[in-house]
């Protein structure tokens, strides 16, 4: 299994939201295109070089965005 289909897998995994996969395969093929396309969001976490571009990181903020990402704390309440 390649890269790139290893990435389809998990993102099916975790989302049916379409919006996802292309940013996560953008920043795996393209991490230039990635990059100017989030240059605003990434700056603020001091992210300015394509090299420094990671899927995992598009998968995150694409699930964010998309409204499927969410935080658990283990010091709070389960409910």
């Amino acid at each position: 299994m390649s890269d790139l289909a290893a990435w389809d897998r998990l993102v099916d995994l975790l989302t049916d939201d379409p919006r996802v996969a292309p940013e996560v395969r953008l920043a795996l093929t393209d991490a230039d295109a990635y990059l100017e396309r989030h240059a605003e969001q990434l700056a603020d976490r001091g992210i300015d070089e394509a090299g420094d571009v990671e899927a995992v990181l598009a998968l995150v903020d694409a699930l964010a965005a998309v409204g499927d990402l969410a935080r658990v704390d283990w010091k709070e309440p389960s409910e």
